[in-house]
């Protein structure tokens, strides 16, 4: 399941919107832990950004930096990518303390696995070697 944190969602007049709002749009599990203003959903055939808007629908904020310890954080680099360049992108990174990454050179795309650095900090490693980068969700 993917966590989603919501900014103020502090009653159960919040989860019922929240709740009405996702299965309208077509989310069938949706579970929510109250005490740390989480919204857990089961993607299937949508995506985040689907969550995002239906939970934005309602009129609740989602905070886009919150990351549990399991997520992955996939990043879609804009310039090309050469394969001799990977490992210089790799020794970076691991000099950052990041070890646990994998590219796909095919896609332009770096996914980072279980890092304590914000998705801003990643963003802007990167920049500072040389790549424009954007999130996928």
């Amino acid at each position: 399941m993917k966590e989603i944190k919501v900014v103020n969602m502090a009653c159960g007049h919040c989860r019922l919107k929240i709740e009405s709002e996702l299965i309208s749009a077509g989310f069938s599990i949706v579970k929510f832990d109250m005490l740390n203003d989480i919204v857990m959903i089961e993607e299937g055939d949508l995506s985040v950004r689907d969550a995002y808007k239906a939970i934005e629908k309602a009129g609740y904020l989602i905070d886009k930096t919150y990351k549990t310890k399991d997520t992955q954080i996939v990043l879609k680099i804009l310039n090309p990518i050469e394969e001799d360049i990977e490992s210089e992108i790799r020794s970076f990174f691991l000099g950052e303390g990041i070890s646990d990454l994998e590219f796909n050179i095919t896609n332009q795309t770096l996914k980072i696995n279980e890092t304590n650095k914000e998705i801003e900090e990643l963003i802007e490693l990167l920049e500072i070697i040389g790549y424009d980068v954007e999130l996928l969700d």
